[in-house]
């Protein structure tokens, strides 16, 4: 009777720590600030353009945020210009920041699209959106993402 007795507590013990292990898997993680720090066009093909994107991620949550991966998507004046995907694996410290240094890819006919509106529109001023998912290795669900801002084209290329 009392080896039962022992045995139905364990399996209690053991359903407590499992089930809280499996918490800390779906913990909420308030998602990662973005900011682009470098966007530059480095190989131009037929049909494809390759970029370097660097962002810096900051960390605002109180335990390490391990990424295992991310997909992201940059879209200029509401239509979409470019995509990438990374497999480059980033521990961001508690607090902290870093910066990961990406590629992208966009198709020539969506880069027309955009020229063409540009002149139609004759804009002095683009919007973009940059939005993702990241992975991480201590989340079942992926963490989103998204920073917003704009772009003064008179501005561009002046030194101030």
């Amino acid at each position: 009777m009392k080896t039962v007795k022992r045995l139905h507590y364990a399996l209690i013990i053991l359903t407590a720590l499992s089930i809280s292990g499996c918490a800390s898997l779906i913990q909420p993680t308030e998602p990662p600030h973005i900011s682009v720090v470098h966007f530059k066009l480095i190989d131009i093909q037929l049909l494809e353009q390759q970029y370097e994107l660097t962002l810096r991620v900051q960390n605002p949550n109180n335990t390490p945020l391990a990424i295992k991966g991310l997909s992201y998507a940059l879209e200029i004046n509401n239509s979409k210009l470019a995509q990438g995907v990374s497999n480059q694996a980033v521990t961001i410290p508690a607090f902290s920041e870093k910066t990961l240094n990406l590629t992208m890819i966009s198709g020539t006919f969506g880069v027309i699209r955009q020229l063409q509106t540009l002149e139609q529109n004759n804009q002095t001023a683009l919007t973009y959106r940059l939005s993702g998912k990241l992975s991480l290795d201590n989340q079942l669900l992926p963490l989103n993402f998204e920073k917003t801002g704009s772009l003064d084209l008179n501005t561009m290329g002046t030194a101030q």
